[in-house]
């Protein structure tokens, strides 16, 4: 079970950190809680990437689907 800092999965997903907390703080990406550090499953960060993942539009088209839905709340 690898688990990714907050850093680390910014960079995996391609965000900024404040982002990945955004995702935490909403419940939207699964975490792991040891002492005082937050990490993410391997395994969480990828069925989040995969859910998200729309077939037959252009990554640009995903990625804005994507933002739009999140800053809606």
């Amino acid at each position: 079970m690898p688990l990714l800092s907050i850093q680390q999965a910014s960079d995996e997903l391609g965000i900024s950190r404040v982002g990945v907390e955004r995702l935490l703080r909403l419940g939207r990406l699964p975490c792991v809680r040891i002492g005082r550090r937050v990490l993410v499953e391997r395994k969480e960060l990828d069925a989040f990437i995969a859910a998200r993942r729309q077939r037959g539009k252009s990554a640009v088209e995903s990625a804005e689907a994507v933002r739009r839905r999140e800053e809606m709340g």
